[in-house]
């Protein structure tokens, strides 16, 4: 792997990989190295031109998701004092295929919650649409007395 050094002086690791123009994929979605974006990205911006807009809308929000999920999705504890003080119930919802870093996150915030229940269900994920009637199920009996 190469290097490189942005302007602010942070180190950037990079791959090339295939043949042709070059395309430098800097993002935390698309960046993740077995994440092949390198194979549909160029394809998906010409097809969905609008999506691609509102994600470029987005950007600027990147920096502030890694520094706080810094660490936490690899697997570093979250502090339990920092979180103690949320009493009220929480429902921690994710779905069973999701990424197994989204599923450990979500595990990991419902220990430290104090008053949090922690649920997993098949129709929900990262990669599927979403089924509102289970997410309405599920909020449905947080709220129920």
């Amino acid at each position: 792997m190469d290097t490189v050094t942005s302007k602010d002086g942070t180190a950037i690791v990079y791959d090339k990989t295939g043949a042709g123009p070059p395309l430098v994929l800097v993002t935390g979605a698309f960046g993740y190295r077995r994440f092949p974006g390198q194979t549909f990205v160029v394809g998906l911006m010409r097809l969905m031109p609008g999506v691609w807009r509102v994600l470029k809308g987005l950007a600027h929000a990147l920096p502030y998701d890694a520094a706080l999920l810094d660490g936490f999705m690899a697997g570093r504890p979250l502090s339990t004092s920092a979180w103690r003080t949320v009493t009220m119930p929480t429902l921690v919802l994710g779905g069973t295929h999701s990424p197994a870093s989204l599923r450990h996150a979500a595990e990991e915030l419902a220990r430290v919650l104090p008053n949090a229940r922690r649920v997993s269900k098949k129709e929900l994920g990262r990669t599927k649409k979403l089924d509102a009637a289970v997410i309405a199920a599920e909020l449905t009996a947080l709220y129920s007395p």
